[in-house]
Order: C-alpha cells, then sequence, then structure tokens
C-alpha cells in the first residue's frame, strides 16, 4: 500500500560510531520537514549528499551559489529544514553528513535520528 497524502512519517536514520556519514535516507515521495535529533550528539552541523539510487555513488550537496547545503543542529531539539529542503527535494537518496565536505566530523558513538517528513 502506498503513502497517504498528508501522512506524517518518521525514519529513523543512524551514525555509526566514529563515522561521519549517516545510513541512506529514502526521500521518495516526501516533503522534508525536520530532523530530530538525540539526547547526545557529537555534531553541531550537519552537511548532506545525494545520489539517484540505493548504493549508489553520493556527491556532496550545494546549492546555485556555490555554498554547500548545511544545518545547524543540537541535542535534544527538532531542527526545521525550511531553508534546505528545496535544495534536496531532487535527490531520491540522501546520507547526512556529520561536520562539511573539508571538515568531516565523526559521531562519538553510535546515534539515531529522526527524519520527519510529510508523504
Amino acid at each position: 500500500m502506498g503513502q497517504i497524502q498528508g501522512e506524517k512519517i518518521s525514519q529513523a536514520f543512524t551514525f555509526a560510531a566514529s563515522a561521519s556519514l549517516s545510513s541512506e535516507i529514502n526521500l521518495s515521495g516526501f516533503n522534508l520537514h525536520a530532523i530530530q535529533c538525540p539526547s547526545a550528539l557529537t555534531n553541531t552541523t550537519f552537511t548532506f549528499l545525494g545520489c539517484d539510487v540505493k548504493g549508489g555513488t553520493y556527491q556532496s550537496i550545494y546549492d546555485d551559489a556555490g555554498t554547500e547545503v548545511s544545518v545547524t543542529v543540537g541535542t535534544s531539539r527538532c531542527v526545521s529544514l525550511t531553508n534546505v529542503a528545496l535544495a534536496l527535494a531532487p535527490y531520491q537518496w540522501i546520507k547526512v553528513r556529520g561536520g562539511t565536505a573539508a571538515t568531516p566530523v565523526v559521531e562519538a558513538a553510535a546515534r539515531t535520528l529522526g527524519m520527519l517528513s510529510k508523504a
């Protein structure tokens, strides 16, 4: 059965301990709204990588001004993706990176976060 239009979805994604890249997140059919952060988090900035197929070659996402798409995050909060959602919309698959392409930051421990979306 498909998604019901307007249905709210929370997709879990994870960072392994000592990893700067998250697991893959399937955005097909979803509008992004927020990232739900856990009570413990090493990173304060997330950037994004996109791909058109699961398991494909992910590339860093930049906006049309040449700036890496990023969001500031913190512990125990939901972070709205209002300014990021349009830049991520073309991608079916994304990964979240701790830090930036130039300076990735690894998570000190395994973390599970939520990508809050609407179908």
